[in-house]
């Protein structure tokens, strides 16, 4: 169940709490950091926690393997503020904004070990 959406000042995540396996951990955290906007809460070459808006991304040292579905998926407040934050840290977008037939808007991004992530907004059906 998705959690119930607040207003705010910019865009905010609502829930998620992703677990990906990344060939370097530290690579991975300096660009969820750098590029994402995610605070390094703890980071070594095995392990990383990474934060933003009251969630945690978890990073561990393995192989992945994108087979081309979502790797992760974020509810948001505002996904075309989002966008903007994500274009302007230079994000690669794999797919701008658009809103689905099912009462989502829908944007995916890709992080820099090729994970697709997902960023959705209910706006209604």
């Amino acid at each position: 169940m998705m959690p119930a959406t607040a207003a705010a000042a910019g865009p905010k995540l609502l829930g998620a709490a992703p677990s990906l396996t990344v060939p370097n951990v530290l690579r991975a955290a300096n660009f969820y950091r750098d590029v994402l906007g995610f605070q390094s809460d703890s980071a070594d070459e095995w392990f990383a926690i990474l934060s933003r808006d009251g969630f945690s991304v978890l990073l561990w040292h393995g192989v992945a393997a994108p087979n081309g579905s979502w790797d992760a998926c974020f509810w948001v407040d505002d996904v075309d503020a989002l966008h903007l934050e994500l274009v302007g840290r230079g994000a690669v977008i794999q797919r701008p904004p658009e809103t689905m037939p099912y009462g989502m808007r829908e944007m995916t991004a890709r992080d820099g070990d090729e994970h697709i992530l997902a960023f959705l907004q209910h706006v209604g059906s």
